[in-house]
Order: structure tokens, then C-alpha cells, then sequence
């Protein structure tokens, strides 16, 4: 898996327009982005997802998918987060 998902051509193109909330795993972890007072600020939770422990919860889930099979990591975060909901 890449190291970066983001390059800065492609953070100066979400700049450009302006977009509200920034995921980007790099080093190892996910940092959540918010776009405030005309520049992106870190923020430590999801506006997107106020209730769920996101940053955990991704890391949890890189973590297991080293593991164990992609896809049942992925069904067990969809519980994950189903869970959440009731």
C-alpha cells in the first residue's frame, strides 16, 4: 500500500475547490482536514461522522487488513459502523 494517498498537486486541486472535509493517510496514519477561514485546519474529528472515533477506527481496520483477508475487515468496519447507527 502507498505510503501517501495525496500528493500536494492533488491537496492544491481540493484547495482550488474548496473542499469542505479532507481525508489523508500518510505516515502511517489518517489526519481529517476541515477547509476553515480560506485554508485547510486539522481537526481530530469528522464533521462527517461527529460520533464515530474515526481516527481509531481506521487504524483499526489498516491494522486487522494486515491479517486477516481485505474483505471480511471491511464487513466487520460496515458492522463496525452499523453498530454506531443504532
Amino acid at each position: 500500500m502507498s505510503d501517501s494517498v495525496t500528493s500536494k498537486t492533488q491537496m492544491d486541486t481540493y484547495v482550488s475547490c474548496r473542499v469542505l472535509e479532507l481525508w489523508i493517510y500518510t505516515g502511517g496514519e489518517l489526519k481529517i482536514y476541515t477547509w476553515e477561514f480560506d485554508r485547510y485546519q486539522q481537526v481530530f474529528t469528522s464533521p462527517t461522522f461527529p460520533q464515530l472515533p474515526i481516527l481509531e477506527m481506521v487504524a483499526e481496520v489498516l491494522k486487522r487488513s494486515m491479517t486477516i483477508a481485505r474483505s471480511p475487515t471491511l464487513r466487520a468496519f460496515c458492522q463496525q459502523i452499523r453498530n454506531f447507527k443504532s
